[in-house]
C-alpha cells in the first residue's frame, strides 16, 4: 500500500482528520484506516487488524511529487495536460 493506491477523495479525508484537533494520535490512526480500507478496522481480527495498521505507515510520509504526463486516458477520451495555468 503506498499514496499511488489512495484517492483524492480519500486523501482529501485523511487530510481532514490530520488537522482535527480534538483526535488524539490513536484515534486518528483508527480513521485513517476506515478511511482507507471502507471498513470499521476495529471489527478485524487481531492478526489482520495489525497486518493492516502496518500497511498504513505510508501515511506518515509525504506524497511523492511524480512528473505530469503528457496526457492521460480515461474512458477511452485522451486528456492533454498543462502545466501552464493560464492555458488551462
Amino acid at each position: 500500500m503506498n499514496w499511488n493506491n489512495v484517492t483524492l477523495e480519500k486523501y482529501l479525508k485523511i487530510q481532514d482528520v490530520l488537522n482535527e484537533e480534538v483526535l488524539d494520535e490513536e484515534q486518528k490512526a483508527f480513521e485513517i484506516a476506515n478511511i482507507i480500507y471502507e471498513q470499521d478496522i476495529t471489527e478485524l481480527p487481531l492478526p489482520e487488524y495489525v497486518q493492516k495498521m502496518k500497511a498504513l505507515s505510508f501515511v506518515n510520509q509525504l506524497p511523492e511529487k511524480d512528473k505530469l504526463a503528457n496526457s492521460y486516458t480515461i474512458n477511452d477520451t485522451k486528456y492533454k495536460t498543462s502545466a501552464n495555468i493560464e492555458s488551462i
